[in-house]
């Protein structure tokens, strides 16, 4: 009876053996952490930056494309060219003009008659470049004037600055005894906005494809 019951009891513990064995990770499905489910996948981090860096570089070439055809289509025409050149050399004889009437406020020989005659010629000079830059304004087409909008207003605010500064000179040079030093400073804020000016309409001519 006793031995019966031993070799039933060794049975039972055999059978029980794969059963626990299973459930101690041992067998061929477990430990799912330790599998190749739970390891990086060799490669994976390479692949995922080669899609990355390839996305980067089509949507680089996507910009690079749509810039080329902005500029191709607000491409300055042979008259605009034209225009744009001559604003540049417009503004050229304003820095010009003022320069002298600096030189003329702080010469010793400082004529009251000769300041005036400086003044008119650098009024005559900022009326040309207002005239020839509202020709080359008006004469924008619509994707001109849309891409260029912005450049187009801080022109022209640079262009009222000018011509407050030369409205100053006025004043100063409409007194019987204008002060020398003041008029000078006038001058050299003529030279200054009408600089500016001029590197604006670089830019402008620039991304109009117009080289100097």
């Amino acid at each position: 009876m006793r031995k019966r019951l031993f070799i039933a009891t060794v049975i039972a513990l055999l059978s029980a053996i794969p059963a626990l064995y299973a459930q101690s990770g041992g067998g061929p499905h477990g430990g799912g952490s330790q599998g190749p489910q739970g390891q990086d996948r060799p490669g994976g981090t390479e692949r995922q930056g080669a899609g990355s860096g390839a996305r980067d570089r089509t949507e680089r070439g996507q910009r690079a494309g749509e810039r080329a055809q902005d500029r191709e289509r607000i491409r300055a025409t042979d008259q605009q060219r034209d225009q744009l050149r001559t604003c540049t050399r417009a503004v050229d004889r304003v820095r010009t003009q003022a320069r002298d009437m600096e030189r003329i406020s702080k010469g010793k020989d400082f004529s009251l008659d000769r300041a005036r005659q400086q003044r008119d010629q650098i009024r005559n000079e900022v009326s040309a470049l207002e005239q020839q830059h509202e020709q080359f304004a008006k004469g924008l087409s619509d994707d001109q004037r849309a891409q260029l909008q912005e450049r187009i207003r801080a022109m022209d605010q640079t262009r009222e600055r000018l011509q407050a500064r030369v409205q100053e000179m006025d004043r100063e040079l409409g007194q019987a005894a204008p002060d020398r030093q003041r008029l000078a400073e006038r001058a050299r804020e003529v030279e200054r906005e009408a600089k500016e000016w001029r590197k604006q309409n670089r830019t402008v001519s620039s991304e109009m494809g117009v080289t100097p």
